[in-house]
């Protein structure tokens, strides 16, 4: 019996070492699993509230100085631009960004000066289109859009604009406003005033009109009234185109800067009135043009007055163009150091308003003379 005692002893020692630390062992898992749940549930608990937070709370943008974005923008033909490189350090999960407020329009008023009187020159009428009075629908709508507009309108139009003063009213009225606005007066170029006689008092109206603009280029008017205005040294030295809608008879006057003188009525000898002109028109008796014997003895008695003579311009009508708008010219005779001699065939509808107004946008008489001249 000794032997088994002895033998249950060394059994049971072993294990009296073991089984307390198998408690301990198993204390400390038990621990260990206590900690791990209850980090993850406050883990859990945290990430929650984080969301709520997000939810409620808009996430904060970075805002980027403008001097930052002079700074680093780079136009559009060198390198990356700022928006290049901001997109470079944003994370690829982001929100979207808000968009950035349009930049003004930009107005007429902030373009300069010469800027924008080359875009109000496209508003002046043309009248050799024959758009009728809604031509001047444009122009007139921005007269009344600011001062400012309206004098730049008028800077920009009137000098391609064909003013007719038809009536005594109409001749009182501009009168009345060129004293209140002086400086327009210099701005008109083409003007056409009448046709007939006027009264003392519409005459003193006309020669303060021709006065008061000192630029002008054409003048087309009655010889009465034209005696008158080179009496009184109205017509201006810039004034070197007239067309004569009638001839007065017993009229004495000089205007000697005139280089241009178209003659409605008929050729005659106008040495003394106008000693320097350079270029005749008139009006010929029948289309076959330097053929017809009428037209040769004008044009020869023309020719031995007048030697500065430098062209000789023959209007003819054609009743076959009746409804057409075109100009046609062509050189019918031309003679060694003589007046060249140029026929000018027109539509039968072509009025003196039509001739004088297409003279005003570079496409009359004296235009297509010069250019086959220098063909």
């Amino acid at each position: 019996m000794g032997w088994i005692a002895h033998a249950l002893d060394e059994f049971w020692a072993p294990l009296s070492l073991i089984f307390p630390l198998s408690f301990v062992v198993t204390a400390l898992l038990g621990q260990w699993s206590f900690k791990t749940q209850s980090d993850h549930d406050a883990g859990a608990s945290h990430a929650s509230c984080s969301q709520d937070c997000c939810e409620s709370t808009p996430p904060r943008e970075f805002t980027r100085d403008p001097k930052d974005e002079d700074m680093f923008l780079g136009d559009e033909n060198h390198g990356l631009g700022y928006d290049d490189l901001w997109d470079k350090g944003v994370p690829e999960q982001q929100q979207p960004s808000t968009p950035r407020p349009m930049k003004q329009q930009l107005s007429i008023m902030d373009l300069p000066l010469e800027l924008r009187i080359s875009i109000l020159e496209q508003c002046a009428p043309i009248p050799s289109e024959r758009i009728g009075a809604n031509s001047m629908d444009t122009f007139r709508t921005l007269l009344r859009v600011s001062k400012t507009i309206q004098y730049e309108s008028y800077k920009a139009c009137l000098p391609h604009i064909p003013l007719a003063l038809w009536t005594k009213k109409s001749i009182r009225s501009f009168r009345d406003f060129l004293s209140r606005r002086g400086e327009i007066g210099c701005l008109v170029r083409h003007l056409w005033i009448g046709t007939g006689k006027y009264d003392d008092e519409e005459l003193s109206w006309a020669v303060d009109i021709l006065k008061a603009t000192g630029q002008l280029r054409s003048l087309a008017c009655g010889e009465y009234f034209l005696s008158k205005a080179a009496d009184a040294k109205a017509l201006a030295e810039t004034c070197q185109t007239i067309t004569l809608m009638n001839v007065e008879r017993g009229v004495f006057y000089q205007a000697k800067d005139v280089k241009r003188l178209r003659l409605c009525a008929g050729a005659y000898s106008t040495k003394e009135k106008f000693p320097n002109v350079t270029s005749l028109c008139f009006n010929a008796r029948r289309l076959n043009g330097a053929r017809d014997v009428r037209v040769k003895e004008e044009y020869e008695m023309v020719d031995r007055w007048l030697g500065s003579l430098k062209s000789f311009v023959l209007i003819e009508r054609d009743m076959k163009r009746a409804s057409d708008r075109g100009l046609g010219a062509r050189p019918m005779v031309k003679r060694t150091g003589k007046a060249d001699m140029f026929s000018l065939v027109l539509p039968e509808r072509w009025t003196e308003w039509d001739i004088w107004s297409a003279d005003v946008v570079a496409a009359g008489i004296w235009d297509l003379c010069d250019m086959v001249t220098v063909g």
